[in-house]
Parts: structure tokens; C-alpha cells; sequence
């Protein structure tokens, strides 16, 4: 009975440990484990059928033989118990291992499960964003069908066809990748053509800085040959101090010989009146001498006027005016072209708003799109407008300042003038009291005064007419910078109208075409 268990039980374990080991060189399935369960039940009924078999088997040998029995016990209870012994650690082993089986049954049940979410998802995001592309695929087709570019007069090239059966999923994605590289090629195409545009306005600009250059070559070649004039005459006003210097030591000496003269006239009268003749020559030619500065004064004077008239001549009022004038003008033109737009525009947006059947859903979507390229367009020119008038304001400050600079440059060649004058004057007023009377000296004092004071007072009444000019355009400009400002405050708020408008119309659009996608599903 022994080896009949021991026959009955080594196969069913060794076909345990078979399906044990495929268990673990394969993956598990939902079958795999099924039928692991199933072998590890059969097993279980096996091991208890065996046993029951061998009481049935027992029961009868002892109602017929006691001896029999007897000899059964005494040769194997040695066998039985070892038998018995290696079939319960077999089965406590397989007990384990069946519990860790189960325990790693579950694990991977439940990692199947959650990859078999996975998939459903994905599987279910995939259809979703075909159905997307789909529809925008829809959309840039209706809208690319009135437009007519240069790629399409190109020949036909052969595309890939990517609706085959084994790329279902996939293919929308494909068509909307080819769709993409046939745009961006028409977009590489337009840029081409816009950079050689821009290149040969690049070359127009060279040519006219090329020409500016020029023009500022000459202009420097004038400004130095003033500038070497200046420094000759520069050169005589040097030569004629030099000679004031000189005519005054020959004065201190004079007065020495007058000193002298004066302690000895008693005793040598006769060489006190040839001393007399000889002063009075001298006297005649520091005369002429004085007659001479006189013509060179007239002549720096004449001078002073050359610099007022090129000053004038250089910035003149007029052109400052004129410039004012031309920016009212073309602001005055901007400001009723825009009032005509925006009067447009009411009327069209009046226009639209009319009409609301279903029918009339694309042509209106199509029309409102169109509307908003051109207030994008209606935008950019006025921001561009608005920006070459304060280009040309900025200008117009520059050449403020500059005649501003020009002026405190002529004040100060003025001033420096009249401190010349001044010198020589009070030089001549010191000859002519050493050399006259003074009555003489006193008349061509006030003469001389009363010339400076004429100056001076003309010098007073072309400064207050020059400050008032240039307050009257510092007012005009301030005037001109607020009404600028004001301007762009109208502008700003037009411009966020418009953009509250557009963000309407696109609510408008995307309702439409909701509803549009709604009633195509229903269709279908």
C-alpha cells in the first residue's frame, strides 16, 4: 500500500513542479493562472483520493487476515513513517508555494488591469484628438479655399498617402503634419520675396547716406575756411593789442620828457617849443593813428552783423512755423480719416449685426474675420503714423536747442566784441585827456557813450525779441505735445474698443461654429 501511494503521489508533484517552473520562465495571463489553479486543485483531490483508496484498500485486509495485517505493520512502519514524513513537508512546501503563487497571481492581475486602463485611455485620447484635427483640418480648408498663392500654381508633387488600413489611427495626424510643411514652404517662399524688397530699399538707404555724407563733406570744408578767416582776423586783433601796448609805453616815456621839459622850461624855452612842435606831430599821427582803430571798429561791427545775419540764416523762424504748420496739417488729415474709418466701421459692424439666420453662418464668420485683419492693418498705420510725428517733433526739439546754441554762442561773441570796444575806447578817452583838452575828450566821451548805449540798447531789443519768439514756439510746442497726448489717449481707447469689439466677434464666431459642429453631428 505504501508504494502504491508513493506511485500515486510522485507524478502528480512532479507535474506540479513543471507547471511551477513554466509559470516562471512566461509572463502570467488570466488563462495561465487559471490553470495553474486548476493543477494545484487536481493535486489536492489526488493526494485526497490516494488516501481514501488506501483505508478502503486497508479495511478489507484486516476483516480477512489478522496476520497479513500484522506483518504489514511490523515491515512498514518504518516505511510508512518516513513516507508519511517526506509527503507532509511536500505538502506544507507546496502549500507555501501555492500561497506565494496566489500572492503573485494577485499583483499582476491587478498591474494587467491598471495597463489595460492605460491603453483604453490612450486608445480613447487618440480618437478624441483625430476628431480634433479633423475638424480644424475642416475649418483651414474653408477658409484657404478664396485665397490663391503661389504654391499652388507650382506642378503637383507626389504626397504620401497616409490612409492606409494598418495607419487608421495615426493617419489624421500624418495629413495635418503635410498640411503643416506646405504652409510653412508658402510662408518660406513670402519671406524670400519680403528680404529682396528689403534689400534693395537697404541699398536705396546707402545710396541717399552715401549722398548725405557727401553733403556733410562740403559743409565741413565751408565751416573750416570760416574758420580760418576767424583765426586771421583773430591774428590783427592780436597785432592791433600789441600795438595799444606799445603806443602806451611810448605815452609813459612821453610824460617823463613833459616832467622833464616842465623843471627845466625857464632855462631852455627855446627847447621847450621845439619839444612842443615835435609833440604836436606826434600828436598828429597818434590822430591818424586813432582814425585808423576807428575804421577797424566800424569794420569788427560790420562783422558782428555778418555773424547776426548768418545766425539768421542759418535756423530761421519761418522754417520752425512752416514745420508746425505741416504737422497741424497732417495731423488735422489723420484725425478725419480716422473719424471717416471709425464712422465705417459703425456702420458696417450695424450692418452685421443684422444679420442672424443659420443660414448665413460661414459668410458672416468669414466677413467678421476679414474685418478684424483689416482693424489690425487700420491699427499698425495709425501706431506708424503717430510715430513719424514724434519723429518729426523730436526733430523739430533738436533743432530748437540748437539755435538756442546757437544764440548763446552769438551773445557771447557779442559780448566779447563789446569788451574790445570797450578797451580801445577807454585807451583812446586816456590818450585824448593826456594829449586835449578837456572839452575834446569829454565830447568824444559822450559821443562814444552814447554809440555803446545805442548798441547796447539794440543788443537789449533783439534778445527780448528772440526770447519772445522762442516762448511763443516753446508754447506752440507745449500746445502741440498735449494735443499729441490727447491724441493718443483718443487713440488708446478706440484701439481697446475695437479690441472689446473683436473679442466679441471671436465669441460670436466660435459660438457659430459650435453649433455648426453640433448640427453636422446631428446630421450624421
Amino acid at each position: 500500500m505504501a508504494s502504491m501511494s508513493d506511485q500515486g503521489v510522485v507524478p502528480l508533484f512532479s507535474q506540479v513542479v513543471r507547471g511551477i517552473r513554466l509559470a516562471e520562465h512566461h509572463t502570467p495571463d488570466a488563462s495561465n493562472l487559471a490553470i495553474r489553479r486548476c493543477s494545484l486543485r487536481r493535486v489536492n483531490s489526488q493526494e485526497i483520493g490516494v488516501s481514501q483508496s488506501d483505508d478502503t484498500f486497508v479495511g478489507p485486509d484486516l476483516a480477512t487476515s489478522k496476520h497479513r495485517r500484522q506483518l504489514i505493520k511490523e515491515e512498514g512502519e518504518d516505511h510508512l513513517s518516513k513516507v508519511i514524513s517526506d509527503e507532509q513537508n511536500r505538502t506544507k512546501q507546496t502549500l507555501q508555494d501555492q500561497a506565494t503563487l496566489e500572492g503573485k497571481d494577485d499583483e499582476l492581475l491587478k498591474q494587467n488591469k491598471e495597463l489595460t486602463q492605460d491603453i483604453f485611455m490612450l486608445k480613447n485620447l487618440v480618437i478624441r484628438l483625430n476628431m480634433e484635427l479633423e475638424k480644424v483640418q475642416d475649418k483651414v480648408r474653408d477658409n484657404s479655399v478664396c485665397e490663391v498663392t503661389e504654391f499652388s500654381r507650382t506642378p503637383a508633387e507626389k504626397q504620401p498617402a497616409w490612409g492606409r488600413s494598418d495607419m487608421n489611427a495615426v493617419a489624421p495626424l500624418l495629413q495635418a503634419y503635410q498640411e503643416a510643411i506646405e504652409d510653412k514652404e508658402v510662408l518660406i517662399r513670402n519671406l524670400r520675396e519680403e528680404i529682396n524688397k528689403f534689400t534693395g530699399h537697404c541699398k536705396k538707404v546707402a545710396s541717399d547716406n552715401i549722398g548725405l555724407l557727401k553733403q556733410l563733406l562740403e559743409e565741413k570744408k565751408k565751416c573750416e575756411s570760416m574758420l580760418t578767416e576767424w583765426e586771421a582776423m583773430h591774428k590783427e586783433v592780436v597785432t592791433t593789442k600789441e600795438q595799444n601796448v606799445l603806443l602806451c609805453r611810448q605815452l609813459k616815456l612821453h610824460q617823463n620828457s613833459i616832467m622833464e621839459l616842465q623843471n627845466s622850461f625857464r632855462e631852455h624855452a627855446i627847447e621847450m617849443n621845439m619839444a612842443r612842435e615835435q609833440t604836436e606831430e606826434r600828436f598828429l599821427k597818434s590822430h591818424m593813428e586813432l582814425y585808423v582803430l576807428r575804421g577797424k571798429f566800424s569794420i569788427l561791427t560790420e562783422e558782428c552783423d555778418k555773424l547776426k545775419s548768418d545766425a539768421n540764416k542759418k535756423i530761421p523762424v519761418s522754417v520752425h512755423r512752416a514745420a508746425v504748420n505741416e504737422c497741424k496739417r497732417l495731423f488735422e488729415e489723420l484725425k478725419k480719416r480716422y473719424e471717416g474709418e471709425r464712422d465705417n466701421l459703425i456702420e458696417k459692424n450695424a450692418y452685421l449685426s443684422a444679420f442672424t439666420a443659420q443660414a448665413d453662418d460661414d459668410l458672416q464668420a468669414v466677413n467678421i474675420t476679414t474685418e478684424r485683419d483689416k482693424l489690425a492693418i487700420e491699427n499698425k498705420t495709425f501706431t506708424e503714423e503717430i510715430e513719424k510725428l514724434q519723429e518729426e517733433n523730436k526733430k523739430l526739439e533738436s533743432k530748437l536747442k540748437q539755435s538756442e546754441r546757437n544764440r548763446e554762442n552769438c551773445r557771447r561773441q557779442l559780448g566779447q566784441v563789446l569788451e574790445f570796444a570797450k578797451e580801445l575806447i577807454g585807451e583812446q578817452e586816456y590818450l585824448f585827456v593826456k594829449f586835449s583838452g578837456k572839452q575834446v575828450a569829454n565830447q568824444l566821451r559822450s559821443h562814444m557813450t552814447t554809440r555803446i548805449n545805442q548798441l547796447q540798447s539794440k543788443l537789449k531789443s533783439v534778445e527780448r525779441g528772440a526770447c519772445r519768439e522762442l516762448e511763443g514756439m516753446e508754447h506752440k510746442f507745449k500746445e502741440h505735445a498735449n494735443g499729441m497726448g490727447r491724441m493718443k489717449e483718443r487713440f488708446h481707447k478706440e484701439i481697446c474698443r475695437l479690441e472689446k469689439l473683436l473679442d466679441e466677434k471671436d465669441s460670436l464666431i466660435t459660438k457659430l461654429t459650435a453649433e455648426k459642429h453640433k448640427l453636422k453631428e446631428e446630421e450624421q
